[in-house]
């Protein structure tokens, strides 16, 4: 009767704690991606000053992990920091977006590789397109933040189990002293 007690006393705790982890990991998870975009948009905004008044002569000197891609509003790539030689930019949606509203972002699977990649562009004052792209695995980049949280959640589990044992002792015992 003490292990049924235990048991489901238990199951309970970690079911609760495991839909906790859930919600959490979803938050963080939304949390590192619109980090990610805020991120790429300021870097946006202060390259489109050095972009106007040095060209492309500004985007050679940066020194970002980030892809740039300077795009005329016709879609030819005037300029890319990749080794990779682009077609046309102009059929994708940040570029479109930042062509029609002035600011455009997009999470997708790059060209490359395949892996997740977050992509915003903003239009700049003569018309060209400046787009930012980040690589970014946001599943790890949740872990990583929450990593803190995960051991939490390991000596909650075991003060749970400890708790849920002594208390399904506490009940039974006067059941057995009948």
């Amino acid at each position: 009767m003490i292990k049924t007690i235990f048991k489901n006393t238990f199951f309970v705790g970690l079911l609760v704690l495991g839909i906790c982890t859930v919600l959490f990991l979803g938050m963080q998870y939304t949390l590192t991606i619109d980090g990610s975009f805020e991120t790429l948009r300021q870097e946006a905004l202060c390259a489109e000053q050095g972009v106007m008044l040095s060209g492309e002569t500004y985007l050679k000197q940066l020194k970002i992990e980030d892809q740039v891609t300077w795009i005329d509003s016709g879609g030819r790539v005037l300029y890319d920091s990749s080794s990779s030689a682009l077609s046309s930019q102009k059929n994708r949606k940040e570029v479109r977006d930042a062509l029609a509203d002035g600011e455009g972002k997009n999470y997708c699977r790059s060209d490359d590789n395949g892996s997740p990649s977050l992509s915003y562009a903003i239009r700049c004052g003569d018309g060209s397109v400046l787009r930012f792209t980040r690589m970014i695995s946001p599943f790890r980049a949740a872990l990583i933040t929450a990593s803190p949280i995960l051991w939490v959640l390991v000596l909650v589990t075991l003060i749970s189990g400890t708790f849920a044992f002594r208390a399904s002792r506490q009940i039974v015992t006067p059941i057995n002293d009948l």
